[in-house]
């Protein structure tokens, strides 16, 4: 009988800087805590909504005038989340500092001393601080990163991992905002909607560089793992996978559900809940991390394992769908197996301005990742019974209308064209794929 090791997600675990304070500091604090901001002293300014107070030192311009609207609005969306009826936050309410000149807030009594030394932002009980940045975007990014970690911080106390509440943080904060109508919780179409964000060139570029962590070893970072930007990212990649995959998505809106116990617990129970598949569980991780980029659309471009797929042992026949990403064909095949691929069929890569028809070795025009744009891919996934050291890429094969091909990894063939996940909406028809040992 083959040996399955688990991951070791149950280790010594603490919330974040602001709970290591309130545990260490809370006598300190309290006889510092902030001034009141009745009467603010001169070159303060203070904007207000049902549930935020804004005070900053900077003149107020349009952009921070709407940051109470900006927080109000996402409200109902943070209630949503974390299955707080909404009723039981109307009594709640928090005073967020916006700061261009940090001593200037120490010397006003508006932040304390023991905890000026954050780089961005920072939340300790009912109240928010955050640096001024570069951009409009990145500044709400902020306030709603560090109201995500006040909601949590009111629902779960200090028993969240430090994964879950930087992962959420991140997750929620990532925003589009129209000057009436915020969304939560978005995977950005470019750069440009996003100014100063930068969390899937992280990824990217560490993955490519063979040093992206695996899943496990995210979950269990430290209390201090966050001093270093890149787990911020791979928080968020974590969040963003366990919310959408459907292998794990009614697990983790569990979590969220339910009062945390302890902050081993919820490594623990999360575990527990989804220990059979996680040996597949890795596999899909890494085809995720391959394609979490800009754009991306997890209910088109999520890899999913056949439950029980056959062994390739004769001629066999498979559909796909163009619009779609990563698709199981039920078959595998072990490495060092020699396979046959015949593939058939025209389908539309794009609508406007006009059809874009094309056929399985993809269009030369224009290229996706060193390949023709809708030349179909193969791969073969299989469980990770180990943990690995890092995640990995997946290994692709672009074999666009057949020939004969070495497998060089044992597991389940799986069949895709080659596109961005955001942009496969658009495609229309299939492709029939005729594979033989």
């Amino acid at each position: 009988m083959q040996t399955i090791h688990i991951p070791n997600l149950v280790c010594s675990l603490t919330l974040s800087l602001a709970l290591i304070l309130a545990d260490n500091q809370s006598a300190t604090l309290c006889a510092q805590q902030p001034t009141a901001a009745g009467e603010l002293p001169a070159g303060f300014s203070k904007v207000s909504g049902t549930y935020i107070d804004v005070i900053t030192d900077m003149p107020l311009s349009d952009e921070l005038r709407e940051l109470p609207a900006v927080f109000d609005a996402a409200i109902p969306q943070w209630c949503a989340v974390f299955d707080l009826p909404l009723s039981a936050v109307e009594a709640w309410h928090v005073e967020a500092f916006v700061m261009l000149d940090r001593q200037r807030f120490i010397s006003a009594n508006f932040l304390p001393e023991a905890i000026s030394h954050f780089t961005y932002g920072f939340q300790f009980g009912d109240r928010l601080w955050v640096t001024e940045q570069r951009s409009a975007y990145y500044r709400r990014h902020l306030l709603l990163h560090e109201g995500t970690h006040w909601i949590m911080a009111r629902k779960y106390g200090r028993q969240a991992p430090p994964w879950l509440m930087e992962g959420m943080a991140e997750w929620l904060g990532t925003h589009r905002w129209d000057g009436a109508k915020l969304e939560l919780g978005i995977i950005p179409n470019n750069r440009d909607e996003v100014p100063y964000w930068g969390r899937t060139k992280i990824i990217q570029e560490q993955l490519a560089n063979g040093v992206a962590p695996s899943l496990e070893s995210i979950l269990r970072y430290s209390t201090t793992a966050h001093q270093q930007q890149e787990a911020y990212a791979w928080s968020w990649a974590a969040v963003v996978f366990l919310k959408h995959h459907p292998d794990t998505s009614e697990t983790f809106a569990k979590l969220l559900g339910q009062p945390l116990q302890g902050r081993d617990d919820a490594n623990r129970w999360l575990f527990q809940q989804l220990s059979r598949r996680w040996p597949t569980l890795r596999q899909e991780w890494n085809a995720t991390l391959s394609d979490l980029d800009y754009g991306f659309a997890p209910h088109r471009g999520l890899l999913t394992v056949s439950n029980e797929p056959r062994q390739l042992t004769g001629p066999q026949k498979i559909t796909i769908d163009a619009a779609r990403g990563w698709q199981a064909s039920g078959f595998t095949v072990e490495a060092g197996t020699e396979i046959s691929i015949a593939a058939e069929g025209e389908f539309v890569l794009a609508q406007q301005p006009k059809a874009w028809r094309t056929y399985p070795d993809g269009v030369t025009l224009e290229y996706y990742r060193g390949q023709p744009l809708g030349r179909l891919l193969m791969t073969t996934v299989a469980p990770l019974i180990r943990e690995p050291d890092f995640s990995n890429p997946l290994s692709i094969v672009a074999v666009g209308a057949g020939g004969k091909y070495a497998v060089t990894q044992s597991g389940e063939l799986q069949f895709r064209i080659n596109e961005a996940t955001g942009d496969l909406a658009d495609n229309s028809g299939t492709l029939t794929i005729s594979i033989s040992p």
